[in-house]
């Protein structure tokens, strides 16, 4: 028999060390483990689950029972799901919540396991594990999951109690999602709960924000058979009073406000004003004008007289106007811009291009400054029947008010100054705004006025700058060649 080479003698002894111990280690394991766990297992016992009066259920279910950190699988999910929530803020981290919720609740539902057993093994409410989770479904932009987890919570037979509900809508209002929020209500009511004051005022502002007026109201008027309302939520009425136009039910409802001793001020007066403004009810306003005058503490402002002075604006009729800004006076209040602004749109509207120009030299007078407003309104004015002298002024006003002005008005007012200059066919003063025109970044073509206008008013501006710069003949000294 032929020997076997030195080198594989060495590989088979080393290979019979290695093996040694090996066999020795797994002795000592099974040595080790029998002196852990004196009494064996009986044959097919499986672990406990989450807790003694759940180790029944569980029995049956090792398979998806492997352990974490000594806790079963969906105990160890439903932990770390609790765990990630609260003490990791964040979209991030609220979207892992409800990827391992996912798992836990196919977890369930494969294994016929049951939530609220398992929630209570680990001593945590159902209810508050499903307020977390709906909480992070509105963190995370995740807000179909809302509705979905309010669902697991019905079928699981688990109590959806009012403050998840009213939790749920402020999280989705904080967001501004008032559509979902309303649906989250919606399920409230379904659910047989009756929503608090609070919530129902809240209620009819977001059904206001999507501009369902109807819902709105309804939510108000059951909120109004409860409780006086709050001023929130009479405000918001009014606001979709004012929108409608719907000056009796504005006056109803100031009434009503009146009556309940709910707290009137100026925002409420202003707002039932606007809504009588907005349907032309000017007699009906100064009547509660008048009515209100004499409250004190006095419950109207400078915006009250100016929303009168805006209706009858939109009327045409300056005098109107006018008179209300002299009452106004009378009442120790000030006008302000906006209150010159509105009188002069009365005055160019009733075709009184004289009266606004008065007012914006009163306007000085008082302290104020004109702005883009004032410079918008007297341009109109230019229309009617420009002078030299108000070219000028608009000039000079535009130089003021042109910082606040985009490029669109800018331009438009320039064009109207242009043209008013070339309507009076003074050269030198039409070659002057264009110029300024051109400081400001317009582009003024001649071409784009009155082309007989520019020309007749430039070759005057021609011919007198020729005249100024010929010599004069001396006394007695003829001229005649």
């Amino acid at each position: 028999m032929m020997a076997l080479p030195q080198i594989v003698i060495d590989w088979i002894v080393e290979i019979h060390v290695e093996v040694a111990i090996f066999m020795l280690t797994l002795g000592g394991a099974l040595v080790l483990r029998n002196l852990t766990n004196p009494e064996p297992q009986q044959k097919g016992k499986k672990r406990l689950g989450c807790g003694e009066n759940t180790a029944k259920h569980y029995e049956a279910n090792m398979s998806v029972a492997a352990p974490t950190q000594g806790k079963p699988r969906p105990c160890a999910l439903m932990t770390e799901i609790l765990d990630t929530a609260r003490e990791l803020p964040g979209k991030e981290a609220a979207s892992r919540a409800l990827a391992l919720y996912s798992e836990l609740r196919m977890l369930t539902e494969r294994n016929g396991l049951s939530i609220v057993d398992i929630a209570q093994s680990i001593k945590q409410c159902p209810a508050s594990f499903y307020s977390v989770l709906v909480s992070c479904a509105i963190k995370a932009n995740l807000l179909h999951l809302v509705d979905v987890l309010l669902g697991d919570m019905k079928r699981k037979s688990i109590p959806r109690s009012l403050e998840i509900y009213e939790s749920a809508m402020k999280q989705l209002a904080g967001q501004h999602h008032y559509k979902r929020a309303m649906d989250v209500f919606d399920q409230m009511l379904q659910d047989g709960l009756e929503p608090s004051a609070v919530t129902y005022s809240c209620a009819v502002g977001f059904a206001a924000e999507i501009g369902d007026h109807h819902r709105a109201a309804e939510c108000f008027q059951r909120l109004s058979a409860r409780t006086v309302p709050s001023i929130r939520a009479y405000m918001t009425m009014l606001r979709i009073h004012n929108r409608r136009q719907d000056w009796p039910s504005a006056i109803a409802l100031f009434r009503d406000m009146q009556q309940r001793g709910a707290r009137l001020d100026s925002l409420v007066l202003n707002i039932v004003f606007a809504a009588g403004v907005s349907a032309d009810q000017l007699a009906a306003v100064e009547q509660l004008l008048a009515e209100v005058q004499d409250q004190r503490p006095p419950i109207y402002d400078v915006v009250s007289f100016n929303t009168l002075i805006k209706g009858y604006a939109q009327r045409n009729d300056y005098h109107g106007a006018a008179k209300v800004m002299g009452r106004m006076r009378d009442r120790g209040v000030f006008p302000n811009a906006i209150t010159f602004n509105s009188v002069m749109d009365a005055a160019v509207r009733s075709m009184r291009g004289d009266a606004a120009w008065k007012l914006v030299r009163q306007m000085r007078d008082v302290g104020l400054q004109p702005d883009k407003f004032t410079a918008s309104i007297l341009t109109r004015a230019l229309s009617l029947s420009p002078s030299v002298e108000q070219v000028q002024l608009s000039l000079e006003l535009m130089r003021e008010v042109v910082s606040q002005c985009d490029c669109m008005l800018k331009t438009n007012l320039y064009h109207a100054i242009v043209e008013a200059a070339a309507q009076v066919e003074d050269g030198s003063l039409l070659m002057r705004a264009m110029a300024q025109a051109r400081q400001h970044g317009i582009s003024l073509p001649a071409a784009k006025y009155n082309g007989h206008a520019v020309t007749r008013a430039l070759a005057q501006a021609t011919q007198i700058k020729r005249r100024s710069a010929t010599p004069q003949p001396t006394e007695g000294i003829s001229t005649i060649a």
